[in-house]
């Protein structure tokens, strides 16, 4: 496996689908959400949960803040120095 963590920026049932899914394949999640989804299932389901970031307007700046392996939806990155690849 390339990665061993998953940043998810989608919301609602997709994002439990794809979390539900990473977890069968051992990869940890984490979910970006706004203050409105404090509560969401896909926030309580995740590994971790990151506010988003109010002057990102993207996801990038929190992927490289979680040291996440991946982000979706997006393409699949390098893993980040910090964050150690799966065995």
């Amino acid at each position: 496996m390339i990665f061993n963590s998953l940043l998810i920026a989608n919301r609602g049932e997709i994002a439990v689908r794809i979390i539900e899914t990473a977890h069968e394949m051992g990869i940890r999640c984490i979910a970006v959400y706004v203050d409105a989804d404090v509560d969401a299932l896909f926030v309580k389901a995740a590994d971790e949960a990151v506010p988003s970031a109010p002057r990102s307007p993207s996801v990038a700046g929190r992927y490289s803040e979680v040291g996440s392996g991946s982000a979706l939806p997006g393409t699949p990155r390098q893993v980040d120095s910090r964050c150690a690849p799966a065995a």
